[in-house]
């Protein structure tokens, strides 16, 4: 018996740093991308910000339609991902917000460098025969590529 308790120890400890490895290193993948695309980063002009918000109201859509009528097409318009992880993002996250029912954009705030826009999204859910309404916000960061002259997806997510 104590050696049993022994070895689920150890494999516990084993898989905890398994995690740790692939997670820290995925980080480190991520942050190195970040700081080679900051690196390439323009300042976006007056001019240039309603072009900037068109291309973050299409990834908002995308997202929109992608979520509301489980879209696998409208979502790999703004990310590249498997039908399978498709399929489990969309779970997870009707899971915990529920069905989402709408959308409306509320704001932008910039820095020198990124536009964070913003829309209110709303869902519904049953929990024990009630139906709750709960909103999120839903934010798109956009960036400019000063080499290649183009509008960048810097990253989205809901808050």
């Amino acid at each position: 018996m104590k050696m049993l308790k022994s070895g689920i120890v150890l494999l516990s400890v084993v898989m905890l740093l398994s995690g740790c490895t692939t997670t820290n290193d995925k980080q480190k993948e991520m942050n190195e991308k970040a700081k080679k695309l900051k690196d390439n980063l323009a300042k976006i002009s007056k001019q240039e910000e309603s072009e900037a918000k068109f291309f973050a109201v299409t990834h908002a859509n995308n997202y929109f339609k992608a979520l509301k009528e489980k879209d696998y097409d409208a979502f790999c318009k703004s990310k590249k991902m498997s039908k399978k992880k498709f399929d489990q993002w969309h779970k997870s996250v009707t899971k915990v917000y529920g069905r989402l029912q709408s959308q409306s954009y509320i704001g932008s705030i910039s820095n020198p460098l990124v536009i964070r826009y913003m829309w209110k999204w709303n869902f519904t859910k049953k929990t024990k025969g009630e139906t709750k309404t709960r909103e999120a916000l839903y934010n798109v960061f956009i960036a400019k590529n000063k080499e290649k002259n183009e509008y960048v997806l810097f990253t989205t997510g809901l808050q």
